[in-house]
């Protein structure tokens, strides 16, 4: 409202607020390690639009882009408008990690780049050095560009740590946003860190497909950016509380479901018997009135689990676990 009553309602500047992008180099810098200027990052309108500019920035049609099965849907369809193929991983069933040896055997002359999301949606996985280490020695040997999706970076559990594959690998591209750290979803605020080298075609994408995000909204980001850190530490804290929730009561309701390194879905396997997990998502909310998303939409890999997302508070999700434990799921198999 301050900027508003400021008049400041006009084009903002065309890779983004000064004052935005100032305190953008500092955080990225000093929380992300990536060798941040203000020529090589630009404000988006929210991460989905820095994916998809990042793809069309460097495909030619045809080009190969690797990404993992399970991954978010949204994905494959951006590789392909962007005239590329994805290419699929598979990742570990059980941890939810890369395979390492399937992405080796995936490169081909065609291949352009590697795809990484962590930490992952929808395995809660998060990227460990070591794998990380193995993945630019490929892109390394090939010459492959990286994209990195660091959407959920502030809601790793402290036992695990994120960090970003670009403070250690150049032709790397990282896409964030300020929809989850700062539950500021409705903003549809992201930014790109991106090799200079790139700045022409990045540019040409930019002005192409989605121009001048909102000066104002930009604006609330730098307040938040620039705020104190515990809002987003007592926010991982209530993710934290609602994910231990849910793993115990689900899993006590003859939900599997394990402790993601990630608070912000759970990855519950569907009950034995179930015939897809869309049949098994039906009935779970016909049933116990809980809506969650079929692991099939995310992938072949994704079709024995649901993502359950834990955006509502604690109380919310204990009344979720109520109703689950309510239900016999075995009375409903499919």
């Amino acid at each position: 409202m301050n900027a508003y009553d400021a008049h400041l309602t006009h084009y903002p500047p065309f890779q983004g607020d000064d004052g935005l992008l100032d305190a953008l180099v500092i955080k990225v810098r000093e929380k992300n390690h990536l060798p941040a200027t203000k020529k090589n990052i630009f404000i988006t309108s929210g991460c989905s639009i820095g994916l998809s500019i990042s793809l069309s920035s460097i495909l030619n049609d045809g080009d190969e882009v690797i990404t993992t099965d399970p991954i978010w849907c949204h994905i494959p369809e951006m590789i392909k408008l962007a005239g590329g193929i994805p290419v699929f991983i598979p990742l570990h069933p059980e941890t939810g990690r890369i395979n390492l040896e399937a992405l080796a055997r995936a490169i081909t002359p065609k291949t352009k780049a590697i795809i990484i999301n962590t930490p992952n949606n929808p395995t809660g996985a998060v990227l460990s050095l070591q794998e990380a280490n193995k993945i630019i020695s490929l892109a390394k040997e090939y010459g492959l560009f990286i994209i990195s999706d660091e959407e959920y970076e502030s809601f790793v559990y402290e036992k695990n740590k994120h960090f970003s594959i670009g403070s250690l690998y150049e032709d790397t591209i990282t896409c964030f946003s300020f929809s989850k750290t700062y539950a500021l979803s409705g903003f549809r605020l992201g930014y790109l860190v991106f090799p200079e080298h790139l700045m022409e075609n990045i540019s040409k994408m930019f002005l192409y497909t989605q121009m001048y995000p909102s000066s104002l909204l930009q604006k609330g980001a730098l307040a938040a950016l620039t705020a104190s850190d515990l809002y987003s530490e007592a926010l991982l804290r209530d993710y934290t509380s609602r994910a231990k929730v849910i793993v115990e009561g689900f899993t006590n309701a003859g939900l599997l479901t394990k402790m993601p390194e990630v608070s912000v879905y759970v990855w519950p396997k569907i009950p034995k018997g179930y015939s897809s997990s869309q049949v098994f998502c039906e009935d779970l909310l016909r049933h116990a009135g809980i809506v969650a998303v079929p692991g099939s939409v995310f992938g072949n890999q994704g079709k024995g689990h649901i993502r359950y997302s834990l955006f509502e508070p604690v109380d919310r999700q204990k009344i979720a676990v109520k109703k689950l434990q309510g239900w016999s799921i075995g009375l409903c198999r499919k």
